[in-house]
């Protein structure tokens, strides 16, 4: 039996997720959604900045993020680099896109008919992709026509150069 006030969360092909609590929810919701002095906004705001310099509180503060939004850890997330042995899946090149300094990991692909933009579970990862790749895949909403389209116009335009090569 339900426990009042709880629903089940419908997920693809028929799988049930355990029940949420609206109550819960809409606490949350009118605790994010209410009305705050500007004041106070840079108080936090400058609150937050300062926390963000200590490493140890970055890092679990990345783990939070990733546990939320594809829950994962990240030594599973480690171990399916590893598996594929930290390269993309598409390009075979391992990721070179660097911020603040830093290299970044390999992108999560997934469906975002799933589980929406932000988000992922166990049945709509794909698998690791750097960056070009990724975002490559968005700008054509992960059709398979348009990337066989786009692939095919390339084959039709291309020019060869005398020794044989695409240029």
């Amino acid at each position: 039996m339900m426990p009042k006030g709880h629903d089940w969360c419908a997920l693809p092909d028929g799988h049930e997720l355990a029940a949420t609590s609206r109550a819960r929810h809409r606490s949350v919701t009118e605790r994010k959604n209410r009305i705050r002095p500007e004041s106070e906004k840079k108080q936090h705001r400058d609150y937050m900045q300062e926390r963000l310099k200590d490493p140890q509180y970055r890092k679990a503060a990345q783990d939070r993020v990733l546990m939320w939004s594809h829950g994962l850890t990240r030594k599973e997330l480690d171990e399916i680099s590893t598996a594929q042995k930290h390269k993309c899946l598409i390009c075979g090149k391992p990721e070179t896109l660097v911020r603040k300094g830093q290299l970044c990991r390999l992108s999560i692909d997934h469906d975002h008919k799933c589980c929406g933009k932000n988000k992922s579970c166990k049945f709509c990862r794909r698998g690791l992709l750097c960056h070009d790749c990724n975002t490559g895949l968005g700008k054509f909403n992960d059709d398979p026509q348009l990337l066989r389209a786009a692939a095919d116009y390339i084959e039709a335009h291309a020019r060869k150069r005398p020794g044989g090569k695409l240029f």
